[in-house]
């Protein structure tokens, strides 16, 4: 099911985990750092997701870069392409 929230559609699902990892969420959301379960488990998974593209790197042919450079980029556009 997704559901509109602001602009940004969510998608809700259902996810298995230990009885620990609950306890500890749910002390985590007693103690006020998170809303409830889903506004820590979102975190958690953006978290994980920006570390992890955070460390694919990506090599360019020349091909790539000559085409590129071909369009004389500002550097402006060019730190917005190759932006990570």
């Amino acid at each position: 099911m997704t559901k509109q929230k602001g602009r940004n559609p969510i998608k809700i699902i259902s996810v298995r985990i230990p009885e620990f990892v609950d306890k500890q969420i749910e002390a985590l959301v007693e103690l006020g750092l998170f809303k409830d379960r889903s506004d820590f488990i979102n975190y958690a998974l953006q978290k994980i997701l920006f570390e992890m593209f955070d460390k694919i790197i990506i090599y360019l042919s020349e091909d790539v870069v000559e085409l590129v450079l071909s369009q004389n980029p500002t550097p402006l556009q060019l730190r917005r392409s190759f932006k990570r």
